[in-house]
C-alpha cells in the first residue's frame, strides 16, 4: 500500500502510526535510534512467530534478517539520517519452519512518545513488491501520457503524486505541490467549501466531479473541471483517490461569449424594432409640421412649427444611430464617404459618455472615398472610443477622434500611398509596453473575463485587414495611447449621397407640370407623401396597390416624369416594382425610399433600376431637391 507523507499525522502521531501497522497490509514494525524493535505490526508477528501485543525487544537486524544478511542490513543504520521513503535492497527474513521470504524494506522517520527519534520499517515481499511496480509503472505511463492533470491524493486531502500535466497546466514542480493540501491550491475562497465537501464525499465511498478555480503559480486563475474517484484495490484505512482535471477556462470563456452574443443579437433586435416605431412617429411629426409650417402665415405660428421639426430631426439623428446599432452589416464594401459614419459614431458615443470625459472631433467636410462595409467601420470607431472610455475610468480625460488624408504604407517594405487615415486618441494612463504585442489577440484583455470579452482590438483588427487596411497603436505608460488605421484611397471622386447620385441637376425651369406616380403603403405614408409632393406643384397619382402599380407602369397612355416607390407594399419589394419600370420605361427615373430601418443591398437596388436612394423620414428641402434632379434628368 500507498505510504503515509512525511507530513502527514501519521508520520508524527506514535498512536496513529500503532494503529496504520495493525491494519496496514504490508510488513512494518518501529524501530528505535539504536536499532531496537520497540513495536511490531500483527502480519510481521505472525510470519516471524512473534507476539504482536508485545514489543520484541531485540534489535531489528537479528529479529528479521538470517545470518549472512545482518551485516548488509545493518549498515543502512551508520551515517547520515535515513532518507524518507529510502527503498533498500531486499532482504532475506528468516521465516521459522519455512524458506525464509525476501523482502523489500522502506524506512520513514518517526518520533517516539518520549520525543525520541524513531523509524517505521515497512516492508513487501518480494512478489507483492514486484507486482506493485509493474502497476505503478503500467498507471504511471498512462498518467503521464494524457493530457489532462493527474493528482492521487489521500483522505485527508494531501497530494502525493502528480503527473507532468499538471506540473505543465499549474506551473509548480512536482516537489512543491507533494505533501501539500489540495484547499491551499484553491484561487477564490468560495471553493474552498467545495473542496470540503468533496473530501467528505471520499470518506463515503462516493465520487464526485464538479468545476472549481485553481490558482497557478504564477497566482492567475484557471477554471478547472474535476473528476475524483478511489483507486481500485486501495484499502479502507489506506484509501486513496485519483483526480482528473482539465482547463476549461477558455471553454467558459467562450460559452460567455455566444451568450454574450445572443444577448446583442437579442438587443440589437429590440433596437431595430424600436427604431423602426419610433421612426413612423417621428415621421408623422416632421411631415404633419412641414404641411402645417406650408399652410399658415402667421410668423408666430411658422417659428414654433419650425422649432417642433427641428426637435423632430435630433429625435431622427438618435433614432439614427439606434438603428445603426441594431442593423445587420452590409453584405459588402461599397464606394462610400466615411466622414458621416465616424460622425455618427461619435455621436452615438457622446450620448452616453461619462461626464467626466470629453470628446474632441477633427472631420473634414469632403475627403475622398474609400471601398468600405460602413457597418464595419462604424463598429471599428465604437470599439476603439469604448476601449478608451474604459481605459480612462473615472478619471477626467479626452478622447480626440480626426480624419484625414495622409501618405502612409500600408504593407512592409512597400512604398507610402495616399490612405484615409483614421486615428483615436486618449489621454489615458496608455498600454504597457510588454502586453503591447497582444492587444491585438483574441480573448486577450487586461480586465476581468466577466466584464470584458477581450474581443473589442481583435474585432477591429480583422475588419481593418479585410478592408486592406492597417492599423498601429503607438502608447507609452502614463501618456495615453493613439489608435490609428490607414485604408487605401479609391480613385474616384468623393461620393455623393445616393439621393444626388448620377442625377444632373436640371438646366431650365419645367414647361409643363411634372407628374409623379407614388407607390406606397395605405395609410400616413401615402397620404403624406401625397400632400407634400403637392404643395411642391407636381401633379402626383398615388396607389397603395401593387397591381395598380404595374398597370400604370404597363401602360403607355400613361405619362410619367417619375416613379417614387417604397422598399415593400403589401407583400411586393420596390426593388421588383423599380425592375419592372426600367423595362416597361427606360427613361423613367425610379427613386427608391426605404425606411431608415431596412436592411438592403444597395448597389443591387441601383443596379436593377433605382436612380437613386432616399431614406425615410426626409424633410420637404431634401425631398424637393431630389426629387427636383430627378425630374429633370428624366425630361
Amino acid at each position: 500500500m500507498p505510504l503515509p507523507p512525511n507530513n502527514s499525522s501519521a508520520a508524527r502521531s506514535p498512536d496513529k502510526i500503532s494503529l496504520w501497522m495493525e491494519h496496514s497490509a504490508p510488513y512494518a514494525c518501529r524501530v528505535d535510534f539504536i536499532g531496537r524493535v520497540v513495536g511490531i505490526g500483527p502480519k510481521l508477528a505472525g510470519v516471524l512467530g512473534l507476539d504482536p501485543t508485545r514489543a520484541p525487544n531485540m534489535d531489528f537486524v537479528s529479529m528479521v534478517a538470517l545470518p549472512a544478511e545482518r551485516e548488509r542490513l545493518a549498515r543502512i543504520f551508520h551515517g547520515s539520517p535515513l532518507d524518507l521513503r529510502d527503498i533498500h535492497e531486499a532482504t532475506l527474513i528468516r521465516v521459522p519452519d519455512r524458506v525464509p521470504r525476501r523482502v523489500r524494506w522502506a524506512v520513514l522517520p518517526s518520533v517516539s512518545p518520549e520525543g525520541l527519534p524513531e523509524h517505521l520499517f515497512v516492508g513487501w515481499p518480494e512478489e507483492d513488491w514486484l507486482r506493485m511496480l509493474r502497476q505503478v509503472a503500467n498507471l504511471s505511463r498512462v498518467a503521464e501520457m494524457t493530457m489532462d492533470a493527474v493528482a492521487i491524493i489521500n483522505p485527508d486531502g494531501v497530494i502525493e503524486y502528480v503527473n507532468q500535466s499538471f506540473t505543465t497546466l499549474s506551473g509548480y514542480p512536482m516537489a512543491e505541490v507533494l505533501g501539500v493540501h489540495v484547499s491551499t491550491m484553491v484561487s477564490v475562497p468560495e471553493d474552498i467549501s467545495i473542496v470540503q465537501q468533496a473530501l467528505a464525499r471520499f470518506r463515503r465511498d462516493e465520487l464526485w466531479s464538479g468545476s472549481v478555480k485553481f490558482r497557478r503559480k504564477d497566482g492567475s486563475a484557471m477554471v478547472l473541471s474535476v473528476r475524483i474517484r478511489p483507486v481500485t484495490g486501495s484499502t479502507s484505512t489506506g484509501r486513496r483517490y485519483i483526480a482528473v482535471a482539465q482547463d476549461v477556462s477558455r471553454q467558459q470563456s467562450l460559452e460567455k461569449q455566444v451568450q454574450e452574443l445572443q444577448r446583442l443579437e437579442s438587443l440589437g433586435t429590440l433596437a431595430n424594432g424600436l427604431a423602426h416605431r419610433f421612426n413612423n412617429v417621428l415621421a408623422a411629426i416632421s411631415g404633419q409640421t412641414e404641411l402645417l409650417m406650408m399652410s399658415v402665415a402667421d410668423p408666430v405660428l411658422q417659428d414654433r412649427a419650425r422649432r417642433i421639426l427641428e426637435s423632430a430631426m435630433k429625435g431622427k439623428e438618435l433614432v439614427d444611430q439606434i438603428g445603426l446599432f441594431g442593423r445587420r452589416s452590409e453584405p459588402r464594401a461599397r464606394l462610400c464617404d466615411l466622414a458621416p459614419v465616424v460622425r455618427n459614431a461619435v455621436r452615438f458615443i457622446r450620448s452616453a459618455q461619462p461626464r467626466s470625459i470629453r470628446i474632441e472631433e477633427s472631420i473634414p467636410e469632403e475627403l475622398p472615398s474609400v471601398m468600405a462595409n460602413t457597418g464595419e467601420i462604424h463598429q471599428v470607431i465604437l470599439n476603439l472610443m469604448t476601449n478608451s472610455i474604459e481605459a480612462i475610468g473615472t478619471r477626467d480625460g479626452v478622447i480626440r477622434v480626426s480624419l484625414r488624408v495622409a501618405e502612409f504604407p500600408l504593407r512592409e517594405e512597400a512604398a507610402p500611398e495616399k490612405c484615409l487615415v483614421i486615428e483615436v486618441e486618449d489621454n489615458g494612463p496608455g498600454i504597457d509596453p510588454a502586453i503591447r504585442p497582444r492587444i491585438f489577440e483574441p480573448f486577450f484583455t487586461t480586465h476581468s473575463m466577466a466584464t470584458s470579452s477581450g474581443l473589442g482590438l481583435a474585432t477591429v483588427h480583422g475588419i481593418v485587414q479585410r478592408h486592406g487596411g492597417l492599423i498601429q497603436c503607438e502608447s507609452e505608460p502614463g501618456k495615453g495611447a493613439t489608435f490609428r488605421i490607414a485604408l487605401p484611397l479609391q480613385s474616384a471622386a468623393p461620393r455623393k449621397e445616393a439621393s444626388s447620385q448620377a442625377v444632373p441637376a436640371p438646366s431650365a425651369a419645367p414647361s409643363r407640370r411634372r407628374r409623379i406616380l407614388l407607390a406606397d403603403k395605405a395609410g400616413y405614408a401615402l397620404d403624406s407623401g401625397l400632400r407634400v409632393l403637392e404643395e411642391l406643384g407636381y401633379e402626383v397619382v398615388a396607389s397603395a396597390d401593387p397591381a395598380e402599380v404595374e398597370r400604370f407602369l404597363s401602360e403607355p397612355k400613361e405619362k410619367f416624369d417619375l416613379f417614387i416607390t417604397a422598399l415593400k407594399i403589401d407583400g411586393t419589394g420596390g426593388v421588383d416594382l423599380a425592375r419592372l419600370s426600367r423595362h416597361a420605361r427606360e427613361d423613367l427615373p425610379v427613386l427608391l425610399c426605404p425606411d431608415m430601418r431596412d436592411n438592403f443591398d444597395e448597389e443591387a437596388a441601383l443596379a436593377s433600376g433605382a436612380s437613386a436612394i432616399l431614406r425615410r423620414p426626409v424633410q420637404k428641402n431634401e425631398l424637393a431637391e431630389v426629387v427636383s434632379r430627378l425630374v429633370g434628368a428624366g425630361r
